[in-house]
């Protein structure tokens, strides 16, 4: 539910957010010359941090200022976006009567303090109308844990045929992490919302990240990394629900994934053309971990001796004794990689998977 309250003697719309829905979608319309409006967040929503978009434009004559102000209860640097670009607090710019796109990502929210966070819009201008409409609230992470390549679970399981596990669909997330639904389940028709994040700690090979799901009879359904994405652990910070025991197995449960968080350890999956695939640098081989029968990883650990001084450090990629190109990988940002460079006249195309931190060895005809 949004409550709206219009104090017109002060020029003032405060909107107090307290919805449950994911994404919380609402208009402002239009705010007259020197009017504000205050959006609040209830903190008990998604403690942690949020995300804001909406629509904006000048009414009039398209020579408008807006002043934006982020008040919270922690002192975090927020990224906000108008139109691709990016600007820093405090903002203020001009708008033009062309639809621009305003988003505001990472304003936190701290339920621990019973209070909630707000920014204010203020239209600045004496004469002129802005508009703001399409308003979207949503889960989000502050810039530095996007930097940090952050995974989501899906938010839910659809499925549309009872008994039919090919009719389910997970919806929401990071798709690209996750893989197949368990064959091995009792499918009943509807939604599988979820409930909680599991990650399996073992050993590097065998490290793996759950997500659980239940519907309104208490059956469950569940997805798991990909092999090829099987770097993921927890992300602990002062708003996660993640807790971890001694042997590294981790469990996190809450109303939505964004309360569990996951990140990329330091690491590039690879996935060769056969098993004499290999990696080395300068010469010297680095040994993967093998998390399938495909499925590598060249993790951080073993790979920092060989590139020592050396940052961005390159990766020969080698089919047997054939060297068929080489990868530009940043240590500094776990590993990321940054270019690639195939020789195809070997045969053989280096790739990297898309939204994946992975390159795949592909034998060309």
């Amino acid at each position: 539910m949004l409550r709206l309250i219009f104090i017109v003697l002060f020029l003032l719309v405060s909107i107090n957010i307290h919805a449950q829905t994911n994404p919380i979608r609402f208009d402002v319309g239009d705010l007259k010359p020197r009017g504000r409006v205050e959006i609040n967040i209830n903190p008990e929503l998604w403690p942690g941090y949020i995300n804001i978009k909406c629509d904006i434009h000048d009414v009039n004559n398209g020579n408008n200022k807006v002043i934006i102000h982020i008040s919270s209860n922690m002192n975090l640097r927020q990224k906000i976006i108008l139109n691709d670009v990016k600007f820093d607090l405090p903002f203020q710019t001009m708008l033009s009567k062309k639809l621009s796109t305003l988003s505001i990502y990472g304003l936190p929210i701290d339920g621990s303090r019973g209070s909630s966070s707000y920014l204010t819009i203020h239209n600045a201008d004496d004469e002129d109308t802005i508009s703001i409409k399409n308003c979207a609230v949503t889960p989000g992470v502050p810039e530095e844990r996007i930097a940090g390549e952050v995974a989501f679970c899906p938010s839910k399981i659809e499925c549309l045929e009872e008994g039919n596990l090919s009719s389910c669909k997970t919806i929401g997330g990071d798709p690209q992490y996750w893989g197949d639904l368990p064959q091995d389940r009792p499918i009943e028709k509807g939604t599988y919302t979820f409930n909680y994040a599991s990650y399996r700690y073992e050993s590097p090979a065998t490290a793996t990240a759950w997500c659980v799901y239940l519907n309104r009879n208490s059956k469950n359904l569940f997805v798991t990394t990909k092999s090829e994405a099987a770097y993921l652990e927890p992300l602990h910070d002062n708003f996660t629900q993640w807790n971890t025991d001694s042997t590294k197995n981790s469990t996190c449960g809450g109303s939505f994934p964004e309360y569990c968080p996951l990140t990329r350890i330091a690491a590039f999956g690879f996935i060769g053309n056969n098993a004499n695939d290999n990696i080395s640098v300068n010469g010297i081989y680095i040994q993967p971990i093998s998390v399938s029968n495909s499925a590598q990883q060249i993790i951080y650990e073993r790979a920092k001796d060989a590139c020592y001084g050396r940052n961005p450090c390159v990766f020969d990629v080698n089919s047997r004794s054939l060297n068929i190109g080489n990868i530009i990988v940043d240590m500094d940002k776990k590993m990321k990689i940054l270019q690639i460079n195939s020789k195809l006249s070997t045969g053989y195309q280096i790739k990297q998977i898309e939204g994946l931190n992975t390159i795949k060895i592909v034998k060309l005809n």
